[in-house]
């Protein structure tokens, strides 16, 4: 009984402890993977105040990719943002959604434009606040979430 309680007390301090085991260094940088955000509300484009925030988004009908911005509001710098985005149509209904992880360096309450491969692959869609001059193809709207993020400690 006596060893079960402190077993217990063991594996529950493994857990609130901070471990060296789950970090790494690159260029000479403290890396600890993966703060999960917990605050998993599916935010729109331009209203999220959260660790990242995402301040514009920009796919036009024949782009291959998307592009945004993110902004790290933390004190910390940030290595690698997991983003699931929704793809929906004005009147929001369901057209698809991914896992996005980007594996860029942001500084401190600074701005980063973000590129990715777009989800639509057949060039059909167009972001409803982009440009579309000649009215083809089918206007979405995104979504997101934030489901994690990893900051590096520089060792002093």
């Amino acid at each position: 009984m006596k060893y079960s309680i402190i077993s217990i007390a063991f594996i529950i301090l493994l857990f609130i402890l901070p471990s060296s085991i789950n970090a790494y260094i690159r260029n000479n940088i403290e890396e600890t993977p993966t703060i999960l955000y917990k605050n998993n509300n599916v935010k729109d484009t331009v209203s999220n105040r959260d660790p990242i925030e995402m301040i514009g988004f920009e796919k036009r009908i024949n782009d291959k990719t998307e592009s945004f911005l993110l902004r790290n509001n933390t004190c910390n710098l940030i290595t690698r943002i997991r983003l699931k985005i929704y793809y929906k149509t004005p009147k929001n209904e369901m057209i698809d959604y991914r896992e996005v992880t980007i594996d860029q360096e942001i500084h401190p309450h600074m701005t980063k434009q973000i590129e990715i491969n777009s989800f639509d692959k057949n060039k059909r869609y167009y972001y409803i606040f982009s440009p579309n001059k000649n009215n083809e193809g089918y206007p979405f709207k995104i979504s997101w979430v934030l489901l994690r993020y990893d900051i590096a400690i520089i060792p002093q």
